[in-house]
């Protein structure tokens, strides 16, 4: 059937819905002419070229050698701005920022180490 086409539908005797009956081979066949079709982009006269060597080698000398060389694209502030980020990251803070609040609610470290050496039976803080 072509694209144009309604599918022909039957009638199913106790409900009355109409039903498709086609086989599965049916049903990829219509599918299969109503998808687009993939052109060629060369001609087989271009694709197959004979007397060619598909696999040439490079005229190199022994004493040649071949690198990669890894370019960086990057503008100069776009570097030092990377390295600044880098060095911010691996840098540890020298003194932590807190706030007022949290100063307070924390207890000091000797406290706790006094606390954790009371609770341990010792009657000295563990420092």
């Amino acid at each position: 059937m072509s694209a144009q086409q309604e599918t022909a539908l039957q009638v199913e005797m106790f409900s009355g819905a109409l039903i498709d009956t086609r086989t599965r081979k049916q049903k990829q066949a219509d599918l299969e002419h109503t998808q687009p079709k993939q052109m060629g982009m060369f001609s087989s006269s271009e694709v197959a070229q004979f007397g060619v060597n598909p696999h040439p080698l490079l005229p190199l000398s022994d004493t040649t050698r071949l690198v990669l060389v890894s370019e960086d694209l990057r503008t100069l502030e776009e570097k030092e701005r990377d390295l600044q980020r880098e060095a911010e990251e691996r840098t540890r803070p020298m003194f932590r920022a807190q706030s007022d609040q949290e100063v307070a609610d924390e207890p000091d470290e000797e406290l706790l180490l006094f606390y954790r050496a009371m609770n341990a039976g010792l009657g000295f803080p563990v420092f």
